[in-house]
């Protein structure tokens, strides 16, 4: 793989992850509203 193409790999596994993160955050608290301040 080229350099370039491991970046993009590890860019779109983090925003995935984060994806996945504050969905599961939202999951587990009663006022999704309040999911970003949870995250931080």
């Amino acid at each position: 793989m080229s350099k370039g193409s491991v970046k993009r790999g590890a860019l779109d596994f983090r925003r995935e992850f984060g994806n996945v993160l504050r969905e599961e955050i939202r999951r587990t608290i009663a006022d999704e509203t309040h999911a970003d301040g949870k995250i931080r």
